[in-house]
């Protein structure tokens, strides 16, 4: 499948969610910008772009379609007004994916709103958010906009010109100028589709000589269809061109794009990669170089990327009245102006600068607030390192994790002994005897696979060893199970700290030979709705935090779950804790997340609390977490006692826990409470991908200023794509739902190919559906999905496409730059964050 770059790379880096626009002839300047007249509305743009009609467009229902409830909230609602969008989503044609970024930032600055056409240029902080499925990263970049009015050739036409800060590659901010005209509105259907994406041109340059730009134009064709085409240049040989035809029906269309996926280096001249694809009302052709897949119309999934939340009373936005967060301006070292947002996401606060940290100590100033208003400056914290997490846990059913690839750690240490016959497992040896006596709980060992680690297996350490009472020094073994004088255990070289390899020999035991296992790690697993199996583990890509697995039908074994003991299991959009209470039956919870922060630190944990692992025992470690605020280590868990373990390792009691702890159990007077909690603390090997601790603003004085917790909710019934009810616990932190399973990684490690496997695991919020606060029964909300992508599954060869007109699409028609002349930037106060009026 295509790799996301080239358009959807530069221009959100360069142009950070513009506008876009276009006609199919020539562009021409036209018109005088600035002289429309105040009290007339502009003219819509679409909200989205995508090369293929949604299937709702064809008339055909999916079983995922979003069900509309009958609504009491009427249009003049915040409910009312909010539209859905929704597109196809299509990776192999990703580039045309930059214009629905384009739009929906542009939607955020009113432009076409009466009040702001004709009215001279103003301010906007507007956020361009990339939706990753699990995660979405966010930007927030200030922008000056003048929207007009003026006529050509007896039609109106709304000519926006835009002025935006962008930091761009190099580290620099840079002044990016667009001209938009506007001639004339979609259309669109109730559903959120659209018919046609109306008539439009949009120019962009990145630099002040215009070689470095971004085009695109839009226009009806004869059958009432839309011709949308694309072009940006990014550099010498850095180039990329697109056509669509699209009708509800029928169409085609062709992109050249640079293939960055074989870019090790910026100066890399990336391989240009052409996609062309055809579709009819049921099926669509894509192809790429000799490959052609084909994909089903009438077989369509729906995921949702972001929803909103409604007042059910009021129908208001909870963002009125809920912090979730806001931007920020600041200088950085080198003198530069730099912007960032404020926000938290599940409870933990965190500031954003496009992707770098922001010191300690910087002043940065709210850019939320309206002219007239009084400024708002805050004082960047320090990054407190580690987050202590309380865990709520809800009831929920085993089969809601079925077939889900989860991944869960192990840390094990196992005596195993051989009695002349076969492998034992000695649980808890008595050392006061001899030979030692094993306790209860002891027997035969068989899982012999779990000792086995694949050679790209990165993610778990098995040390096996005997002490050689020849050579009086420990020895390092592996288990093989194909070794070369069969499955049985081998000497080996390396080990305790470094890959073991097997040297083809092989260990003969004796009665009474005694094997020293520790495990260490993560590993896969999955639960097929009767019993668990652990995945093979071929390679794994820190950078995505990806895995890649041995086919099933070889690389899975059985795994038994440890009875008794809880396993946290996080699936992206959920997190769950299992715990097997006996032979094949399961107590499962999923888990709800409230944060410590400096300002309920000292009531988050009650005074005399104390914290242990659950598998220590006794021997363990305890821990405190430290409440005082003049304390050095404030905000941290710290050592009370020291475990043999941690000892060892060199820890001292007063010492900050530097690994994370998952569900470590609280304690008051030595008595466990039923209360339990995780310690998040860097993993310097997880590239990033884990927790990285939290960033406060501080006020005038030292106060936090804090944003608000994530709006939890009851328990509420809904049906997946395979018609399946459960009911799910959400959450919403303004950005994202979460304790919805989340198929889009499996989705994107799969290469966005659908498997109906996939597709069952799909659970939508519908439009309309009511749920009610957790901590307040009397308030009451209603989700409404603002932004659907439709998935496609794969079919073979229909038999009735032919691509040849897409092939034959003459790329060099596609617009090039017109500059729209814009002047200096001008100087002006903000009036829209985000979309929402600053007050």
């Amino acid at each position: 499948m295509t790799t996301r770059r080239s358009t959807a790379g530069c221009l959100a880096a360069a142009l950070l969610a513009a506008g876009c626009g276009g006609s199919s002839g020539a562009k021409t300047p036209g018109g005088t910008p600035g002289g429309g007249t105040g009290g007339t509305a502009g003219i819509a743009l679409p909200r989205e772009i995508s090369a293929l009609p949604t299937r709702t467009a064809t008339g055909s229902a999916s079983a995922s379609r979003l069900a509309l409830a009958a609504q009491p909230l009427d249009a003049s609602t915040d409910y009312g007004a909010a539209r859905t969008v929704k597109s196809v989503d299509e990776p192999a044609l990703s580039q045309f994916d930059i214009l629905n970024t384009i739009f929906n930032a542009l939607g955020q600055t009113h432009y076409a709103d009466a009040e702001n056409v004709g009215s001279g240029p103003y301010g906007a902080m507007v956020s361009w958010v990339e939706d990753h499925g699990d995660s979405q990263q966010k930007q927030v970049n200030p922008w000056v906009v003048d929207s007009s009015l003026t006529t050509e050739g007896g039609k109106p036409v709304n000519v926006v010109r835009i002025w935006m800060k962008q930091q761009m590659g190099d580290g620099l901010l840079h002044l990016i100028k667009v001209g938009l005209r506007i001639y004339e509105a979609p259309t669109q259907r109730a559903d959120g589709s659209y018919a046609d994406y109306g008539v439009w041109t949009l120019d962009a340059k990145f630099d002040d000589t215009g070689t470095r730009y971004f085009a695109a134009s839009a226009a009806r064709d004869a059958t009432g269809g839309s011709v949308v085409m694309l072009h940006e240049v990014e550099a010498t040989g850095k180039e990329t061109r697109g056509v669509l035809h699209k009708s509800d029906a029928a169409g085609y269309g062709q992109v050249v794009y640079p293939d960055y996926s074989s870019c090790n280096s910026p100066d890399c001249t990336p391989t240009p990669v052409a996609v062309a694809y055809v579709y009819d009302a049921d099926h669509v052709a894509l192809k790429q170089g000799a490959t052609v897949v084909f994909k089903d119309r009438t077989n369509v999934v729906d995921l949702v990327n972001r929803y909103g939340l409604y007042d059910a009373a009021s129908g208001a936005d909870v963002a009125r009245t809920h912090a979730f967060g806001f931007p920020v301006q600041f200088t950085d070292a080198s003198g530069n102006p730099q912007y960032g947002y404020y926000g938290a996401w599940q409870g933990r606060h965190q500031l954003w600068a496009n992707g770098a940290a922001v010191p300690a100590g910087t002043v940065v100033t709210r850019q939320d607030r309206a002219s007239g208003q009084p400024v708002q400056q805050f004082t960047v914290s320090p990054v407190f390192t580690g987050t202590l997490v309380k865990r709520t846990l809800v009831a929920a059913d085993v089969q809601d994790v079925k077939d889900l690839v989860v991944e869960t750690w192990v840390n094990l240490s196992q005596n195993l002994r051989f009695d002349g016959t076969q492998w034992q497992s000695c649980v808890n040896p008595d050392y006061s005897v001899q030979p030692p006596a094993c306790g209860a709980g002891s027997g035969p060992f068989t899982d012999f696979q779990s000792l086995v680690v694949s050679p790209g297996d990165t993610r778990r350490m098995v040390n096996v060893s005997y002490f050689d009472q020849a050579a009086m020094q420990p020895r390092n073994l592996v288990y093989d199970p194909a070794g070369p004088s069969g499955a049985g255990f081998y000497y080996a070289t390396g080990g305790m700290g470094a890959p073991a390899v097997s040297t083809g020999v092989a260990f003969t035991p004796t009665a009474g030979a005694q094997l020293w296992v520790n495990v260490s790690g993560s590993i896969y697993i999955s639960f097929d709705g009767t019993s668990w199996v652990q995945k093979t583990l071929v390679s794994f890509d820190p950078s995505t935090y990806t895995p890649t697995f041995a086919p099933a039908a070889t690389g899975d074994h059985p795994y038994v779950l440890e009875l008794g003991r809880e396993y946290y299991i996080n699936n992206p959009g959920a997190n769950y804790v299992v715990k097997r209470t006996a032979a094949a039956t399961y107590d499962v919870r999923i888990e709800l997340q409230s944060v410590a922060n400096p300002v309920n630190a000292a009531t988050f944990v009650p005074a005399g609390t104390t914290f242990q692992q659950q598998m220590g025992g006794t021997s363990g470690s305890t821990f405190q977490f430290v409440t005082d605020a003049a304390s050095p280590s404030f905000m941290k868990l710290v050592y009370l006692t020291v475990g043999q373990a941690d000892a060892t390792a060199g820890a001292k009691a007063g010492d900050v826990v530097k690994t994370g702890q998952w569900g470590l159990a609280a304690l008051q007077g030595g008595q466990p409470t039923g209360v339990q909690y995780n310690w998040e603390y860097p993993n310097p090997n997880d590239g990033g991908n884990g927790p990285q601790g939290q960033q406060f603003l501080l006020a005038a004085g030292g106060a936090y200023q804090l944003l608000d917790d994530p709006l939890r909710f009851t328990g509420v019934a809904l049906a997946n794509h395979a018609g399946v009810t459960k009911t799910y616990a959400l959450q919403f932190d303004g950005s994202w739902v979460n304790g919805l399973p989340d198929v889009y990684q499996d989705l994107r490690k799969d290469g966005f190919l659908l498997t109906p496997e996939l597709a069952g695991k799909v659970v939508v919020i519908p439009d309309g559906t009511q749920v009610t606060d957790a901590a307040d029964a009397t308030r009451k909300y209603v989700f409404k999905p603002l932004q659907v992508r439709e998935y496609l599954a794969v079919i073979s060869d229909p038999g009735n496409l032919d691509l040849s007109a897409a092939l034959g699409l003459d790329l060099s028609a596609v617009p090039g730059f017109v500059d729209a002349g814009l002047g200096a930037l001008p100087d002006v106060a903000v009036k829209y964050s985000e979309g929402a009026k600053v007050q």
